[in-house]
């Protein structure tokens, strides 16, 4: 059994700039205007109600709106802590994935879909692939890292428009891009 929103709007407080639930009324020993919730391990906040802990960010979807979100809730900037309303969307999970933080440790390039790769003809290059749905598509073979990474951030604004994490989530957020 969920929480019902006009039990949220009692409790909490939300502070669409700030994108912060606080508590109204005193909580588990906590006093009023206290952050609600905690940092998990993932980097997310979540805000525990009977027994069952919510993710913030998804709190506040519910909070704003009335209804539960009925996909992901993407952060637009790619900052997962950024819970100001108008950083959120509700997105399906293959566009939720497109702007993730993470990259493979075995990637030598610290770029998502930019990989180096040994020719058979010749020097190495840096191999340039998305994916667009299920279908990896090959962008093409280059011989320089920054040849290679221009490559992939116009292959992203081609494939994913406004899902693109050039266009969110470069300045600021991490990005898929890594550090």
């Amino acid at each position: 059994m969920s929480i019902s929103h006009q039990f949220l709007k009692e409790i909490l407080d939300y502070n669409q700039e700030t994108g912060v639930l606080i508590y109204k009324k005193q909580r588990r020993g906590l006093p009023v205007g206290s952050r609600a919730g905690y940092v998990h391990k993932t980097g997310y906040r979540y805000i525990g109600f009977d027994g069952k802990s919510y993710k913030e960010h998804r709190l506040i979807w519910f909070y704003v709106y009335g209804v539960w979100p009925d996909g992901d809730i993407d952060h637009i900037n790619g900052v997962q802590d950024d819970n100001g309303i108008s950083n959120l969307r509700v997105v399906n999970d293959s566009l939720n994935c497109l702007n993730k933080n993470w990259v493979s440790p075995d990637n030598k390039s610290g770029f998502r879909g930019v990989s180096y790769h040994k020719s058979e003809r010749g020097k190495p290059k840096w191999r340039v692939r998305v994916t667009n749905g299920k279908k990896r598509i090959s962008i093409g073979n280059f011989d320089s890292l920054d040849d290679a990474i221009n490559a992939r951030i116009a292959a992203e604004n081609l494939y994913y428009g406004d899902y693109a994490p050039s266009k969110c989530c470069m300045s600021g957020g991490g990005g898929a891009h890594g550090a």
